[in-house]
């Protein structure tokens, strides 16, 4: 598998980075149940009036996208 930092860097990423991206098997299969907490997020976000409907549409959208 490619990886992000082939030839833009000297040495290869720090552990705690590896450590971090060693977790992607285990994300994916919690990917669904976390764009659940995101759209959560948003609409809380909206109904306190931190974020205007339009901007809050536009993210439930993108996780929408993301989700299909």
């Amino acid at each position: 598998m490619a990886t992000l930092w082939h030839g833009r860097f000297e040495g290869g990423p720090a552990d705690a980075l590896r450590a971090l991206n060693d977790s992607l098997p285990f994300d994916r299969r919690m990917f669904r149940e976390d764009i659940a907490g995101s759209r959560a997020h948003v609409s809380m976000l909206a109904r306190v009036g931190l974020l205007d409907s339009a901007d809050a549409g536009a993210v439930l959208e993108a996780l929408d996208t993301t989700e299909a």
